[in-house]
């Protein structure tokens, strides 16, 4: 009985945990702002955000891949609970799709 209790618990952990998926540039605007795919509750006016993006390089024989900041901004507003907006750096090389993450 106290394995299946202990199971059930795990199971129930598992099915509320939210899936959520990383969070994108999912428009560029003009002069630094861009939509991103990251909303309330998860950031507010005024939060850091940085784009990460893969960056590769080819050596000889391989190929290294590093996960590197490319830029930091904050957001400006919260459009809903999906999306937002934050300004960059301008001249910064912002790309739809580049992933955004809460700097901490």
């Amino acid at each position: 009985m106290k394995c299946f209790v202990s199971i059930l618990f795990i199971l129930l952990v598992v099915a509320c945990t939210p899936i959520t998926k990383p969070a994108k540039v999912t428009m560029f605007l003009d002069d630094g702002e861009t939509h991103i795919s990251l909303g309330s509750p998860y950031v507010i006016a005024g939060d850091k955000v940085a784009i990460h993006r893969q960056v590769c390089e080819q050596a000889a024989r391989n190929q290294r891949c590093a996960d590197r900041i490319v830029a930091e901004g904050s957001v400006t507003k919260v459009l809903s609970d999906k999306y937002s907006v934050a300004r960059f750096p301008s001249g910064v090389d912002v790309r739809e799709g580049d992933e955004v993450r809460k700097v901490q």
